[in-house]
């Protein structure tokens, strides 16, 4: 694909890749020029092309020897702190558990599950970023965000879910947890200790409160539990 970067937006760069707006339809993933990037390139397009269509993963709309071009969206992490209804945040809550839930029965684990990998796409959510998963023997190069870490060194379906169930808080109430932790040095180490001990953010008197405890303490393992969580649970009965 021939493209002169000169018109292009710029909108992100992460670890493995350059993201810039095309037009009001397509942005365009370009992977750097490093060698040391061509295992990500390989799990990325083998992670989308075992995904195939669904309606909250992200859509690959053409590829290039080093970039991909995909449907555009808003960053959910911009949005959560935003004035936006219950009724609506719990319906992104189910697109991502639905889209999550997908990647696993795709025998795919994502290892980066937050709401800074999933976009809102004419009002629904979509997961994406699959550079760094784990499959077909392939080890996860992707890690959780500080805020999103058991500390354990095991990335499985567990370690997502419990991602997972960071990225509900956040949706939620506008802030991930332990977000006061942000400028402390050493985040990372009090935010493990803090979970490793049980000392959870306080989410009883939240809607999908039980779920999110669930996704922390161990007793929702997978995302068919969380799903079955959600389908029980009386706050999401909104229309």
């Amino acid at each position: 694909m021939e493209l002169d970067f000169s018109t292009l937006k710029f909108l992100s760069a992460g670890k493995s890749a350059i993201v810039y707006g095309i037009d009001d339809a397509r942005v365009l993933k370009r992977y750097y020029e490093d060698e040391d990037e061509d295992e990500s390139i390989l799990t990325e397009r083998l992670a989308f092309d075992r995904l195939g269509a669904h309606a909250n993963i992200v859509e690959r709309l053409n590829s290039g020897p080093r970039s991909l071009v995909l449907e555009p969206g808003q960053p959910l992490n911009t949005l959560t702190r935003t004035s936006i209804p219950l009724a609506t945040r719990l319906g992104w809550v189910r697109d991502a558990a639905e889209g999550l839930q997908y990647v696993h029965q795709q025998e795919i684990i994502h290892a980066d599950v937050g709401c800074d990998n999933m976009i809102l796409v004419e009002g629904r959510v979509k997961i994406i970023e699959f550079e760094g998963a784990k499959m077909d023997g392939r080890e996860a190069t992707s890690c959780y965000k500080w805020n999103s870490c058991q500390g354990i060194t095991t990335i499985d379906e567990e370690s997502d879910v419990f991602a997972f169930g960071c990225a509900v808080y956040e949706i939620i109430t506008g802030f991930p947890p332990y977000h006061e932790l942000k400028d402390l040095e050493n985040r990372a180490i009090v935010f493990e200790q803090r979970f490793a001990e049980g000392r959870y953010p306080e989410v009883a008197h939240l809607p999908l409160g039980e779920l999110v405890q669930g996704c922390w303490d161990g007793s929702l393992r997978s995302m068919d539990k969380v799903l079955q969580a959600l389908d029980a649970d009386d706050s999401v009965a909104v229309t």
